[in-house]
């Protein structure tokens, strides 16, 4: 089993794989919703939610100090809210239990349908 999550035009590329997958190498492949605010993994591009997953698993790979010290000169490449000042670990840390555990229920659902 192979979990995907990502951006949309990667993900419609991963779910279309997914009966190929499975059909040559009986893997199967899921993406759990994330519909919900409570376990959303990514909510923007290259604003808080995802600058703050990355500070909580790879802090060394965050370097803030690359962004405009203003905050009025937009960072290419955000899509939400600006990490500068909102962005930090322990938003994710605080998500973290929440996504596990829907992982988590996707994952056995997914094992459940595939005998």
């Amino acid at each position: 089993m192979v979990v995907g999550y990502g951006h949309t035009p990667s993900n419609d590329r991963f779910l279309a794989l997914a009966d190929r997958m499975w059909d040559l190498y009986r893997v199967r492949l899921i993406m759990p919703d994330s519909g919900s605010e409570d376990y959303a993994y990514i909510e923007d591009h290259g604003s808080k939610s995802e600058t703050s997953n990355i500070m909580y698993f790879y802090p060394e790979l965050v370097h803030m100090d690359r962004l405009p010290a203003d905050p009025c000169v937009f960072a290419p490449g955000m899509g939400g809210m600006d990490p500068r000042g909102s962005a930090c670990p322990e938003y994710t840390g605080k998500k973290l239990p929440a996504i596990l555990e829907h992982l988590g229920k996707c994952i056995r659902e997914a094992l459940e349908n595939c005998q």
